[in-house]
């Protein structure tokens, strides 16, 4: 990803969902949709991300902290 713009974020408790729109590195320009949950300890923290060109992905993070406050 090249650029980025968030255009919406909803906040509620431990989650967030926002999403936008973005430009690839191979110049295409995508829509996406992300979610995030905040686990708390920093081990159960969850993403998933999904692109209008029909890439997606998630799971939950091997390293890192979510932090949503």
């Amino acid at each position: 990803m090249t650029s980025g713009r968030i255009d919406s974020l909803a906040l509620h408790n431990n989650e967030a969902d926002f999403s936008g729109s973005a430009r690839l590195d191979d110049g295409s320009l995508v829509q996406f949709r992300t979610g995030v949950v905040d686990g708390g300890d920093g081990n159960s923290d969850t993403f998933n991300i999904s692109l209008n060109n029909g890439y997606s992905a998630g799971g939950t993070l091997t390293s890192g902290d979510i932090r949503i406050y």
